[in-house]
């Protein structure tokens, strides 16, 4: 079986620990026409994808895994329909996410569904399926997490320290949201907090000013 990953190293490098070694995987940092046909294609920018070379159609017919945090997966299917000649599912491909033991899916249609739900018993994968919603559900939780725990840094409450000991011991996190922003990536967490705000029309979800200074000087908490 032949994959393909678009998007970046982070990702694919979590999303090929998740593969069985019947797999050839090849990686591109944007979408490929090299001729070649993959079973699967992986695109963990899809729902960031607005525009694509007009003859070009992803390279299978089997079944298109995309991102479908940032936009909702059937807005991003209507959008890029021209360029899909397969079932499409919805994944979250976040950094952290994509490799994690259980998969987060959405799918609008049967078809794509029966198509992941046989590639996740070939290998062994568990899945829960959401619905399909602007940031699905663990990235629309962790990043409002996130963007608390900014707020009180901020206002000097806590240090980044307490806050992430804090949470790491009082809730089970593997890491303290702080840090977790570091390696999911601020771009990402306010990406998340700016469609969910600009969604719902809802003021919980606009991202702290410190995200968003961070963002623009490209700094992290650590």
């Amino acid at each position: 079986m032949k994959l393909l990953v678009i998007g970046p190293d982070t990702v694919y490098n979590e999303l090929v620990t998740t593969f069985p070694s019947t797999v050839t995987c090849k990686h591109s940092h944007q979408p490929v026409d090299d001729g070649d046909n993959y079973h699967v294609v992986f695109d963990a920018l899809f729902d960031e994808r607005h525009e694509l070379p007009a003859s070009f159609i992803y390279p299978t017919t089997h079944l298109i895994i995309g991102a479908a945090v940032k936009r909702k997966l059937s807005d991003s299917v209507a959008l890029l329909r021209k360029h899909i000649a397969s079932p499409v599912v919805g994944m979250n491909l976040l950094p952290t996410f994509a490799g994690s033991k259980t998969k987060e899916v959405a799918a609008n249609d049967v078809e794509s569904m029966k198509r992941f739900e046989a590639l996740a018993l070939t290998w062994q994968w568990h899945y829960k399926t959401v619905n399909d919603a602007v940031g699905m559900v663990t990235p629309r939780v962790m990043a409002m997490v996130i963007n608390e725990a900014a707020h009180t840094l901020e206002e000097n409450t806590a240090t980044k320290e307490d806050i992430d000991k804090g949470m790491e011991l009082g809730t089970g996190y593997p890491r303290g949201p702080l840090a977790w922003c570091d390696k999911i990536g601020v771009e990402h967490v306010t990406d998340v907090l700016q469609v969910l705000h600009e969604t719902a029309g809802d003021e919980r979800y606009r991202a702290a000013p410190l995200l968003l200074r961070m963002r623009r000087a490209h700094e992290t908490f650590y």
